[in-house]
């Protein structure tokens, strides 16, 4: 005997049906929505803080900053929206329109994105 997955009551009807009626269905994606919409949001606060950061340290399109001044401010190092290796082999992490780049074991070279850099990222296939 099958259950519905929503609220457990026995389904009537063909063998493959899941949900016992409409609203089960319903229920059962407006709850699964739900948990994906607040996952993104949370992303996307996470996103827009490391932009915020990085913009803070980045005064005329450069700056240089300490990894443990942006960790004490809340940095997430593992949230980024694009990734530039350059020709030397430095790779630059961005958030948006501000990057950063790994200096050495704790200096980190903030900058603005640029034309070369963007027009690379949009054509990443």
């Amino acid at each position: 005997m099958k259950k519905c997955v929503t609220c457990n009551k026995v389904i009537q009807g063909r063998a493959d049906k899941i949900y016992c009626s409409d609203k089960c269905r319903s229920i059962h994606h407006n709850r699964d929505q739900k948990n994906q919409r607040a996952y993104i949001k949370k992303v996307n606060t996470t996103l827009k803080m490391n932009r915020e950061l990085l913009a803070k340290y980045c005064l005329h399109g450069k700056g240089k900053v300490t990894k443990a001044i942006l960790h004490k401010d809340g940095f997430k190092f593992g949230y980024y929206t694009g990734r530039y290796e350059t020709q030397q082999g430095h790779l630059y992490y961005y958030c948006y329109d501000y990057g950063y780049c790994v200096l050495g074991k704790d200096k980190m070279l903030i900058v603005k994105l640029q034309p070369y850099v963007q027009n690379y990222l949009d054509n990443i296939m």
